[in-house]
């Protein structure tokens, strides 16, 4: 879905648009970070409840980060190309681009600000795993209604200021926190449900999310928005449950970090070319299909990127931090939590 979502958006430079692909990128929204959220609170309950800080910091703070902001220089390096060469673009400079890729740990930049969010939300749970549920869930929730009631009356270019990352911080963060809150129950339910309880659940999502993105019916009312993602939470977990045993889905499942972080930068590798080349009619005329290719060959490409990369030193720092920065930051934290 998040593939599918940036092929669209690249393309649409181009002035490729395709109805059947809005519709889908549209009604996934409800479902497509709230649910990755979700599923990473579900099993972040163990760092979150039963392990010390030093192993949060080492083993889950250290690898977020450093993924991140080893990625931002291929963030600034796409940001430009489509600056340069693609039509569109909203005005920016290279001062700009830089300045954003500075600022990138206190205002995350590009499409890698989940790993940002997911940091963020750790240290959020770890430090309220204690406090009562309705500090744990219930704030974040009002924070996450009024925010999702609110946007879109908000000016594009005050969200272009706000970033991604805080926008989906506000957004989002209740989705980790009551997966980790519930995460017992959640499991059992669904580890427990019946097929025609998993079918209802997400037959109730497909309904109502359809409708709601054909027009049919409205959710503009406050609250409204969040009503949906969370459903589109409740139905994506039937989905995985009814999805289970799938051959091939539990490797792309745990694999999913080098497609997250390297589709864009070939998505970009392969639009600016065919604009540069006169493609765009081509494009044009058959839009689904261009989208549907191009978010192909990114999750591909993503793959064999990966491949590549770790078999060397170098690489494999694209994906995770040295062994001596963790081996410093659990000795830190250890030194740390030692008294005086």
């Amino acid at each position: 879905m998040v593939v599918l979502l940036h092929a669209r958006i690249e393309l649409a430079f181009l002035g490729a648009s395709s109805p059947t692909v809005e519709f889908i990128v549209n009604f996934a929204s409800t479902m497509r970070m709230p649910l990755f959220f979700a599923a990473s609170g579900l099993f972040a309950v163990s760092w979150v409840e039963r392990r010390s800080w030093r192993e949060v910091f080492s083993k889950k703070l250290i690898l977020l980060l450093w993924v991140f902001l080893i990625w931002q220089p291929v963030v600034f390096a796409y940001k430009v190309a489509e600056m340069l060469f693609l039509p569109g673009q909203p005005e920016n400079t290279l001062g700009t681009q830089f300045a954003k890729v500075v600022l990138s740990p206190l205002r995350p930049n590009g499409e890698l600000w989940f790993l940002w969010a997911l940091a963020l939300f750790f240290v959020l749970a770890k430090v309220t795993a204690r406090a009562p549920i309705w500090v744990r869930v219930g704030i974040p929730a009002l924070f996450s209604v009024v925010w999702m009631s609110v946007a879109s009356s908000v000016p594009e270019g005050t969200l272009r200021i706000i970033g991604d990352g805080w926008e989906g911080a506000l957004k989002y963060y209740v989705f980790f926190a009551a997966a980790v809150a519930f995460s017992p129950r959640i499991l059992r339910f669904y580890n427990e449900a019946r097929l025609t309880t998993l079918l209802v659940l997400l037959t109730a999502w497909l309904t109502v999310g359809g409708l709601t993105s054909l027009g049919i019916i409205t959710m503009h009312f406050p609250g409204g928005r969040f009503a949906l993602c969370l459903l589109g939470v409740i139905g994506g977990f039937a989905l995985a449950r009814l999805l289970h045993g799938v051959p091939g889905l539990s490797r792309i499942g745990s694999n999913t970090l080098p497609i997250y972080v390297a589709h864009i930068p070939i998505i970009v590798a392969c639009t600016v070319p065919l604009w540069l080349l006169g493609a765009a009619p081509v494009i044009r005329g058959a839009a689904g299909l261009s989208v549907l290719l191009l978010a192909t060959v990114a999750v591909v490409g993503a793959w064999w990127l990966h491949r590549g990369l770790i078999r060397t030193r170098a690489g494999s720092l694209m994906y995770s931090p040295p062994a001596r920065l963790v081996q410093w930051a659990s000795r830190t934290r250890s030194e740390a939590a030692q008294p005086s």
